[in-house]
């Protein structure tokens, strides 16, 4: 959006007259503009890469990282992946494993413990939203504290669930959060149409407005 807030000066315009005719920077500023307009300059708007955004209703992958080896080869076999809407991709036992799983495979989701050796659940979120901003992320966690809690928060996590959980339990969570992904996406794809539409209803009427308006005279500074 910084690129769109940035104000032609009247140097760079005569500039840009001198090479293609002040027509023609009449139709560059009134693309500028819907340009502007679409992207809704001025408001928050998040950027998801390509990369983090795919189709509801599809197997988004997952990551699981837990030390406990016992739990997570149950998490990892007993669960129904496929029939949650999951693809298991990968597993590890301390979270340095699981940030290069990661950063390697780039799941839709880390179901993650939180103390783990070598860095803990809540440093891995963290470099986890350095590197993949979209990712969602679920803490299983043994500790029933407010503090843990408050930390994974300003993550943006989609769960935190305490241990001990059933197998039954964790799968129905699992559906949950599959349901609360595929309702985000849902989201995006209609914003993504409104900006679509509102551009449809805009471009015409700008570029019309330059298009009659008196040509610029442009005179070098």
């Amino acid at each position: 959006s910084d690129v769109y807030k940035r104000q032609l000066h009247m140097g760079d315009v005569a500039l840009l007259g001198g090479a293609l005719g002040a027509h023609l920077v009449q139709v560059v500023l009134a693309l500028l503009e819907v340009a502007a307009v679409v992207a809704g300059v001025g408001g928050n708007a998040t950027v998801f890469e390509s990369s983090d955004v795919v189709d509801a209703g599809v197997h988004e992958g997952a990551v699981v990282a837990d030390d406990e080896d016992e739990l997570r080869e149950a998490v990892c076999t007993m669960i129904p992946w496929e029939a949650l809407g999951f693809h298991l991709v990968g597993n590890a036992s301390n979270g340095l494993d699981a940030l290069e799983l990661v950063e390697r495979l780039e799941p839709d989701l880390l179901l993650t413990d939180i103390r783990m050796p070598f860095i803990s659940g809540i440093e891995l979120a963290r470099q986890v939203r350095e590197i993949r901003p979209a990712m969602h992320i679920a803490f299983l966690s043994g500790f029933d504290d407010f503090e843990y809690a408050k930390q994974a928060i300003q993550y943006n996590i989609i769960s935190y669930m305490l241990k001990p959980l059933t197998m039954d339990g964790l799968a129905a969570e699992l559906k949950a959060i599959h349901e609360k992904i595929d309702a985000r996406y849902a989201g995006l794809r209609r914003a993504d149409s409104a900006h679509a539409d509102r551009a449809a209803l805009i471009i015409p009427l700008v570029l019309a407005r330059y298009e009659n308006a008196p040509e610029l005279s442009l005179i070098h500074i």
